[in-house]
């Protein structure tokens, strides 16, 4: 495996919204939002990875944090 490191470039976008996405079809158009202005693209693209952060649900019936039964 040939790895060069100054050919590798990462390049970050985010964009934060006032109401959480309520379906993927929302998180894809975010998504492409960010992508679309860097095409079309000198160099390949390796990986395109999406997160997602900072989602709070009002569920009351459930418990903050998910036991581990080991």
């Amino acid at each position: 495996m040939d790895f060069c490191c100054s050919r590798i470039q990462q390049i970050t976008r985010s964009r934060t919204v006032g109401v959480a996405p309520s379906s993927a079809s929302n998180v894809e158009n975010i998504a492409l939002s960010l992508l679309d202005p860097l095409f079309p693209t000198v160099k390949g693209i390796r990986l395109i990875g999406v997160t997602i952060s900072s989602f709070e649900e009002d569920r009351h019936d459930e418990p903050d944090q998910l036991s581990l039964l080991i």
